[in-house]
């Protein structure tokens, strides 16, 4: 009735439920590919998004001003679909829709033209294409086609091989694409798919909470997700399967995970390879690795010449495969870059260029060692430093800039951004290579007014990208540091320090402020916050909320969820919280 038919692209911005699923598998039968978009994204982003894809329809749950110009499916929260004032616009020869909601299911196979649902697909048809961050300023689609899909599917089944008792409990945001493993492994395998709210993924007690309550055999997570889990209740592991991937396992969480879990398997694989490339089933005490290349998948390590590293020695590891992706949307030039001819494949295969330094094993499994770009990963999320850097030299202040990841609390990384500020007199912000040569280092600059500058960078970028893309740390400098060839020398930044963050305006005051003051720097990895400062606009984010309650837990027996955290962000106004909980009559 609307359209969809083989090869076209349908947007889906639909929180985590069966509303969710069902467009996702209609979206299949018709032969079309759908873009997942988070309708928490930052309106301008999701504007790009959409204009990147130029998709047939957006499915959403509700009007969406971002959407204006697109056809719009609205899914009603009783889940019937409604007839978008868009959609109406985009035909007018078009039959009126019939008044009223229509119930979701006829969304699926049988109820669209003849011809369109279950017509004829081929193996490269693409099957959906999703958005990663990009080194110049915008994000970029990858479009992967459906034989890659059909074998991710096909060998995360063979390595789970869940049956009609299984159930997993799907976590991930559908704009992440591990999320299709979550919605659509359990039910090829007869098993049961749970949707977890977020808020329950938001809040690692009401997590907890959900897996002892819904009992899921399996549940896939990134290790930042893994560790505020395990801290607040290593118990609600028991009888899980973990499934980790994203960003790198460190050994502690490894071993905490085969401790109290009933299984941990390692996964790796970028988004140009479709989820999971390799796996690593791993036992008790074991170093983590990522295993070996899933079903249909071939992993090289090579060197500068493409020829094959010795066993033990890095080189850039390639992955080839039925996995292999399209390529980038609208982007030939990139994806002839990182999608090169496999010289050790079949006449007319392809790999990708990961990017990642890795080395076989003496056993044959494959460690990844790190990157051989910029390219960081933030909770899970792959994150080109280049598009934030974008994003600040945009602002008219911004002279120059620079961002690179540093150590944060949890064993996880953050974003710190170095900013040079416009001169008087300045109209144009400078380019790297187009300084004037200087010479010593570049020193943090102190002062309240840096403060105030910094914090409104903070909400410009909090504006244009996601949370996981606002570093946590901001650096005002007079100059960046150049090597001899008059670029960045990131290896001579300084070091984060709170030199951008004003005196507190008070001490906080005995009892509960003083210890949320402590737990706030804790959290944030901080020499100290202020009873009026703001969680967030120092760098905060939903884990680190996670951590702060859990830790508050620990020392005070205080039982706040995370969201008190998001609707009271200062030591003062949370510990106004705790008082009146405090005070509070206990039922009973």
């Amino acid at each position: 009735e609307r359209g969809a038919a083989r090869g076209s692209l349908i947007a889906v911005a639909l929180p985590r439920s069966e509303a969710l699923l069902v467009a996702l598998l209609a979206v299949a039968s018709a032969g079309a590919a759908y873009v997942p978009l988070d309708p928490r994204y930052p309106a301008d982003r999701l504007r790009h998004m959409l204009a990147d894809s130029r998709p047939l329809l957006l499915v959403t749950d509700r009007d969406q001003p971002w959407g204006a110009g697109a056809a719009q499916v609205t899914v009603a929260p009783d889940g019937t679909l409604v007839q978008g004032a868009g959609e109406e616009a985009r035909d007018a020869s078009a039959p009126a829709a019939v008044p009223g909601s229509i119930p979701i299911d006829t969304a699926v196979p049988g109820t669209v033209p003849s011809g369109v649902a279950g017509s004829a697909t081929g193996p490269d048809d693409p099957a959906y294409v999703i958005h990663t961050s990009g080194s110049t300023g915008l994000p970029k689609g990858v479009v992967v086609p459906r034989r890659a899909l059909a074998n991710l599917l096909a060998a995360m089944g063979r390595l789970l091989d869940l049956s009609g008792g299984d159930r997993l409990l799907a976590v991930t945001t559908v704009s992440f694409d591990i999320a299709a493993l979550e919605l659509f492994v359990p039910l090829l395998g007869g098993a049961t798919v749970v949707l977890a709210a977020d808020d329950d993924v938001r809040d690692p007690f009401a997590l907890a909470a959900l897996i002892r309550s819904s009992g899921p055999t399996v549940m896939q997570a990134t290790p930042s997700l893994w560790r505020v889990l395990a801290d607040a209740d290593p118990g609600a592991l028991r009888g899980l399967r973990a499934l980790s991937g994203g960003e790198p396992l460190p050994g502690d969480l490894a071993r905490t995970l085969t401790r109290h879990a009933d299984g941990l398997v390692n996964l790796y694989g970028p988004t140009e390879t479709t989820v999971w490339s390799t796996a690593a089933v791993l036992g008790d005490g074991e170093t983590p690795h990522v295993g070996r290349p899933v079903r249909r998948t071939r992993a090289y390590v090579l060197d500068r010449t493409l020829a094959p590293a010795p066993v033990g020695v890095a080189g850039e590891l390639h992955l080839a495969g039925e996995g292999v992706a399209a390529g980038y949307s609208h982007r030939p030039g990139l994806t002839a870059e990182r999608f090169v001819a496999d010289p050790h494949g079949a006449p007319g295969t392809r790999m990708y260029r990961t990017g990642d330094l890795a080395r076989f094993r003496a056993d044959g499994t494959l460690e990844v060692l790190g990157r051989a770009d910029h390219q960081v990963k933030i909770r899970g999320h792959r994150v080109e430093p280049g598009e934030i850097e974008a994003a600040l030299l945009a602002h008219p202040s911004v002279a120059e800039a620079a961002v690179t990841a540093v150590p944060a609390p949890g064993g996880e990384l953050t974003l710190a951004a170095y900013c040079v500020p416009v001169r008087a007199g300045e109209e144009h912000p400078r380019t790297e290579g187009e300084s004037a040569p200087r010479e010593g280092e570049a020193a943090p600059r102190e002062g309240a007014g840096d403060a105030d500058w910094t914090g409104t960078l903070r909400a410009a970028l909090a504006e244009r990208l996601p949370e996981h893309l606002v570093p946590g740390h901001f650096v005002v400098l007079d100059r960046l540091p150049l090597t001899p060839n008059g670029k960045t020398d990131r290896a001579a930044l300084p070091a984060v320090a709170d030199s951008a963050r004003a005196r507190p305006a008070r001490a906080p005051l005995p009892g509960a402020e003083t210890v949320l003051c402590e737990l706030f720097a804790e959290a944030l990895g901080r020499s100290g916050t202020g009873p009026d400062d703001d969680f967030f606009l120092l760098g905060g984010h939903s884990l680190s909320a996670a951590r702060l309650v859990t830790a508050l837990r620990s020392r005070t027996g205080a039982e706040l969820p995370v969201r008190a955290v998001f609707d009271h962000p200062t030591p003062a106004r949370l510990a106004a919280v705790l008082e009146k909980e405090r005070t509070a009559p206990r039922a009973g």
